[in-house]
């Protein structure tokens, strides 16, 4: 009851700083009791904690968007917002199509999901968590990749029939020539929240150094929060992954290279998911 009411303050909160044009830094005390809400969770609750974060982290950053922006809305308009997927930035919200609904992302999802699943069972099947630690780990990046970019196609695909555009989750990842392209490619809602209220007001194409750490900073600091919520044991790990991708970011490797550090340090990170929830375990018998 208490996080449900911690999680509404900073959306009724956010709704009147807008109408009254109030500057964003008002909205510091409302994103504080969302980000509180989680840890009204029994500890031992570690993943209902993790995703309880995730959503509060969800709705402060809508938040931000909108105070930053201060947009004409209506009420309706404004709640939706909250709840509609692929985006946390107001102007990426509400779009039409605008020619005839073509949805080839339901054609794709449907194999991304089988080979999402199937990477799933192998890991169970062969029992990969005690035979082969480290290539178990591997299976669950592609896990992640295929299981999430199926639910991404599925979700654009269903509105898309509704006449609705949003975007998905990731674009054409395996396509990166860089290890700043790949981010740029992966989890387009939160690179592109990042790009609009963290790059471009810090840095810019002026100063693309400074927006580039203050861009991974943010994320070393919200990834922390997240698992701080639910595995406070790991703290600091997520800092030196974002602080290694910052470093690699501003390297000019070849091709493969950039292979090498994303996927060898996604392998690391997924490390940390293994304490909040374990993918392979989902269909163990």
């Amino acid at each position: 009851m208490i996080a449900t009411l911690l999680l509404l303050v900073p959306i009724a909160g956010t709704f009147f700083l807008v109408r009254r044009r109030a500057h964003w830094a008002f909205g510091l005390p409302l994103w504080a009791c969302a980000l509180a809400a989680p840890l009204q969770l029994d500890e031992l609750a570690k993943l209902p904690r993790w995703g309880l974060a995730v959503f509060a982290a969800t709705i402060c950053a809508k938040s931000v968007d909108l105070l930053r922006r201060r947009p004409a809305f209506t009420v309706r308009r404004y709640l939706l917002f909250f709840v509609w997927p692929n985006t946390l930035t107001w102007p990426r919200a509400f779009r039409r199509h605008d020619g005839p609904t073509v949805v080839p992302e339901l054609w794709r999802a449907a194999p991304r999901f089988g080979i999402g699943l199937a990477l799933i069972y192998l890991g169970a099947h062969f029992d990969l968590d005690h035979r082969a630690w480290f290539l178990s780990h591997c299976l669950k990046v592609w896990e992640i990749f295929f299981c999430i970019g199926g639910a991404s196609d599925l979700i654009v695909g269903v509105m898309a029939i509704g006449g609705w555009k949003v975007d998905g989750f990731f674009r054409h990842v395996l396509r990166a020539r860089s290890v700043l392209d790949f981010w740029a490619r992966f989890d387009l809602m939160v690179h592109l929240w990042l790009k609009d209220n963290i790059y471009r007001p810090i840095g810019g194409a002026r100063h693309p150094n400074r927006g580039l750490i203050a861009g991974f900073t943010y994320s070393a600091l919200l990834h922390e929060y997240l698992f701080w919520t639910a595995v406070p044991e790991l703290l600091g790990v997520q800092t030196l992954f974002f602080a290694t991708q910052a470093v690699a970011g501003r390297l000019r490797l070849p091709r493969w290279a950039t292979w090498i550090v994303v996927f060898s340090s996604t392998t690391v990170f997924m490390i940390s998911m293994e304490a909040v929830f374990e993918f392979h375990s989902v269909f163990s018998p």
